[in-house]
Formats: structure tokens, C-alpha cells, sequence
């Protein structure tokens, strides 16, 4: 859905452990190569999609990462997108503990 070339669109980052994507207005933002973020256009125009927030990050000493993505019907701020993306963080802490008991492995 999101064009694998678009790392310019990781906004910050925690190191290397952990960073956050957002996109302001879907219909208006392009990537470097001017070609829109969101390549599935069919569902940015059923969902009406303005902005998108992602995140995600690796647990530490473990093989493992986790990606979250969110559309939104809205326009939210940088600011507002980094707010939800700290809190939404909280999801790493809470199953470190799945993680380690390796629940997660086939």
C-alpha cells in the first residue's frame, strides 16, 4: 500500500530501534519521485484518507519488529502524530513478555 522507496517519510526515529511515518493530507503530499505515498488510490478514495500515521520498531536483543499503520478520514498535525504514535509505543513494553516466551515463533 505505502511505496517501499519512500524512507524520506520516516518523520524521527529512536535510534535505530524505533521511528514514526506521517503524512499530512494524502491527496496533496508526493514522494521524492513525485508519485503519490499511498499507491492502493482505490482505498485512499473509499476510506476518503487524509492523513496516515505508522509506526514501529524492533525489540530489543530479539529478531523481532512490529509495524502499525493508521488512515485517517482526518487531517492531523506532526505534532498530534507524534502524540499518538508515543502512546501507541506503549504496545512494544506491553508484549515484551510474549516476545520473550517466543510465542511469536512458529
Amino acid at each position: 500500500m505505502i511505496d517501499s522507496n519512500d524512507t524520506e517519510l520516516v518523520k524521527y526515529t529512536l535510534g535505530r530501534m524505533t521511528g514514526t511515518l506521517y503524512v499530512k493530507d494524502e491527496k496533496l503530499e508526493k514522494n521524492l519521485n513525485n508519485r503519490k505515498i499511498i499507491v492502493a488510490h482505490d482505498f485512499v478514495d473509499k476510506y476518503k484518507v487524509k492523513s496516515v500515521i505508522g509506526f514501529g520498531g524492533g525489540y530489543f536483543m530479539e529478531n523481532l519488529f512490529f509495524t502499525t499503520i493508521i488512515f485517517l478520514n482526518k487531517e492531523i498535525t506532526q505534532a498530534k502524530a507524534r502524540l499518538i504514535s508515543a502512546e501507541l509505543s506503549f504496545f512494544k513494553i506491553i508484549t515484551l513478555d510474549l516476545v520473550k516466551t517466543k510465542i511469536f515463533n512458529d
